[in-house]
């Protein structure tokens, strides 16, 4: 008996481990639930990112909203779904700080 748990747990760490490397290898799938999700590089150089939003979120009877393009990522494109009319806390495609130079103080004589 002993064996047999053995080999049952082998055998299922081993699908467990399948299962994970699965999830790598596929480039093409929109990945999200229903608070938003991830559109990888292939898709969102090939489609129309904001009609994939739309529609993954539709399934909540959500709206999407796009937080950071392909162009802003390397690629892939980043979205949340929200309650239709819902005012968002986070600006759309916020701008990076403004890195300025210090500059040198002047004595005075």
């Amino acid at each position: 008996m002993g064996c047999v748990s053995r080999i049952s747990i082998a055998f299922f760490v081993a699908a467990i481990v399948a299962g994970c490397a699965n999830l790598n290898q596929a480039p093409d799938t929109l990945v999200g639930n229903n608070t938003g999700g991830v559109i990888p590089p292939k898709m969102a150089a090939t489609q129309n990112v904001d009609s994939l939003a739309a529609a993954h979120c539709a399934k909540w009877n959500l709206t999407a909203r796009i937080t950071f393009p392909a162009s802003q990522t390397g690629g892939e494109a980043v979205f949340v779904c929200e309650q239709p009319g819902q005012k968002s806390a986070v600006p759309v495609n916020p701008e990076p700080p403004m890195q300025t130079k210090s500059q040198p103080k002047k004595k005075s004589n």
